[in-house]
């Protein structure tokens, strides 16, 4: 008996596998040979097109420098957040105190904030340098000398976000083909699925249920 199935929760990917495992399915079971053709025939056509807008959308050239820009952010905080620390052991009060009061500002955005997915890391970035060039953090960053860092983490972020919005630009012109192709074919794989669920209420075996 075929389950429901929410789509609409599913990413392009997981619902290209859904409808290839599907596919699968439906070839190896013991369907009559001329049924399964003529029910496979119906899903493949349409999976051609979706699979070529789904390779379309990935050939985006700004992918992997976003990626690359992304390790450098990455590296800037990680970098930056070590040095913090390290100066919390320092002989010199004074810098004890300022690297204590900036780690903290640290820990309260997120020591690990650079494992969060793309989005998420921005917010926390941006959240923290806002905080960290507020008059009070930055007179302790002036203490510790660590303007130099700050500015690498600021342009580290900065070049991020704006490989991010041209990336974006090109992928707005390729997610509309991806989204009417899994429509299409979408309506192809549910008239498979009731077809196959309407013989099944006739005639209930194993071949059917799957």
């Amino acid at each position: 008996m075929i389950k429901p199935i929410y789509v609409g929760l599913l990413s392009s990917d997981q619902f290209y596998t859904l409808v290839k495992n599907t596919l699968n399915a439906i070839q190896s079971s013991n369907i009559e040979d001329s049924l399964k053709a003529s029910l496979t025939q119906r899903i493949q056509e349409e999976m051609v097109n979706y699979e070529h807008a789904l390779m379309q959308g990935r050939k985006n050239p700004l992918t992997q420098v976003l990626e690359t820009k992304d390790n450098i952010r990455a590296e800037r905080f990680s970098g930056f957040k070590h040095v913090v620390k390290s100066l919390t052991y320092h002989w010199d009060a004074n810098i004890k105190t300022a690297a204590g009061h900036i780690l903290s500002v640290i820990d309260r955005h997120g020591w690990s904030l650079n494992t969060e997915g793309y989005a998420k890391e921005s917010a926390l970035l941006n959240s923290l340098i806002g905080e960290l060039e507020s008059e009070t953090n930055q007179a302790h960053i002036n203490t510790l000398q660590l303007n130099d860092w700050l500015g690498q983490l600021k342009t580290a972020q900065s070049e991020f976000e704006e490989t991010s919005l041209e990336k974006d630009k090109i992928d707005a012109v390729e997610k509309p083909r991806v989204a009417t192709s899994k429509k299409t074919l979408y309506n192809h794989f549910m008239a498979v699925l009731k077809y196959i669920d309407g013989q099944y209420d006739f005639n209930p075996n194993g071949a059917l249920n799957y």
